[in-house]
């Protein structure tokens, strides 16, 4: 998590980085995306942060794309991005 200033000025906590574990290397992925002005817009300026579903009103889903050429075989090596759990792949 960092700080940083919400739409009103006053400062909250924000999520700095997210984990996105996958089964295989896709150089494209999609995810659904969410931030709070665009709540307040799809909530008709209600406060994103008070106000009972507005929270993903205003998402949008996203498409990641990701340079894997360099990987070769599409095998990672332990210890680099992206980082081999298990049997899973994450990103």
């Amino acid at each position: 998590m960092t700080k940083d200033k919400d739409l009103y000025g006053k400062e909250r906590e924000f999520p700095l980085e997210y984990t996105i574990t996958r089964d295989s290397l896709d150089e494209v992925i999609f995810v659904e995306v969410a931030v709070d002005a665009m709540d307040m817009i799809k909530g008709n300026n209600a406060n994103p942060y008070e106000t009972e579903g507005i929270k993903w009103k205003g998402s949008q889903l996203a498409r990641l794309v990701f340079d894997i050429s360099s990987i070769g075989n599409n095998e990672p090596k332990p210890n680099e991005n992206p980082k081999i759990q298990g049997n899973k792949k994450s990103f």
